[in-house]
């Protein structure tokens, strides 16, 4: 069993390296041959949906945990195939990637020790840790978030990656964490011209922002992974525009990316979490009417 720093980056990264796989598969799936940051928006939302019907299964924790890795490498595998430059949005990522994981660090390092995130300010995460727990192995009395339809895929993520730390706390905190660290990375599909250090510099701060205003003192968590999903529909809506003729005849299958955002906000944010998205459509559409030559 890992413990402390250990398991709660190893749960991060899992979640942060099978979103990006997950998402760049999909992209690759619909006729994409280019790496696009909205990949691990796209993959999160995936692997939250993918874990949240999984972890129902038999074998709960292992299962999810199997068929998040079996998606991630299945998409990996095709956006390997098919994309031509993902050893430049290597490069490219690994410096958000890195000051993002300090950033995350930075509770941990100011009380002295890791754990549960928030317990100062908000109880919460008690309830949450305890339908976690249930999920995980569904027998006795069911957990009043889940018998209220309260949305448990981020919980089926922390079960799934549970597995390898074998700390359903740390797990939990690892998968909160990781989720700045991918908005972070999403925030780079809108900074395609700038250079190395701007585009690190102002990805990390438009997750961190979010982070010190949201959740840093409550341990707030379904509202990260609702930003994420935000974020990477608004990027995503704004992609559409530069398909080319290839992906043009794709059809259908070009709004898949959006409908899998769509897909994880419903099962992290419930509702409300498809209406943001559903603004934001409203709102590009209106904008696109607008620009529209006469």
């Amino acid at each position: 069993m890992l413990t402390g720093a250990l398991a709660t980056f190893a749960a991060a990264l899992i979640v942060i390296v099978a979103s990006a796989a997950i998402g760049a598969g999909v992209l690759a799936a619909c006729g994409g041959r280019r790496w696009s940051w909205t990949a691990p928006a796209i993959g999160l939302a995936g692997a939250t949906v993918v874990a949240w019907w999984a972890v129902r299964l038999p074998g709960h924790g292992l299962t999810a945990l199997g068929a998040v890795v079996a998606l991630a490498v299945a998409g990996g595998s095709l956006a390997i195939s098919r994309m031509s430059d993902l050893r430049q949005a290597a490069l490219q990522g690994a410096p958000v990637l890195l000051v993002g994981l300090v950033g995350v660090a930075i509770p941990f390092v100011v009380e002295g020790h890791f754990g549960v995130l928030g317990t100062g300010f908000n109880v919460d995460m008690s309830q949450h840790l305890f339908a976690a727990d249930w999920l995980a192995d569904p027998t006795g009395e069911k957990p009043s978030l889940f018998e209220q339809g309260y949305p448990l895929g981020p919980h089926a993520l922390a079960v799934a990656t549970d597995e390898v730390s074998g700390e359903l706390s740390s797990s939990f905190t690892g998968v909160t964490i990781a989720i700045p660290v991918i908005a972070a990375l999403t925030a780079l599909a809108g900074l395609r011209e700038w250079t190395w250090w701007r585009a690190t510099l102002v990805g990390t701060l438009t997750a961190f922002a979010y982070l010190a205003a949201s959740y840093l003192a409550q341990g707030s968590f379904k509202e990260l992974f609702e930003v994420v999903f935000l974020l990477g529909f608004a990027l995503w809506l704004r992609d559409l525009g530069d398909l080319n003729e290839s992906q043009a005849r794709e059809g259908w299958r070009a709004g898949l990316p959006g409908a899998v955002l769509a897909a994880g906000a419903l099962y992290a944010y419930s509702t409300p979490g498809l209406a943001w998205l559903g603004g934001a459509l409203l709102l590009w559409a209106g904008l696109a009417l607008a620009r529209r030559p006469d």
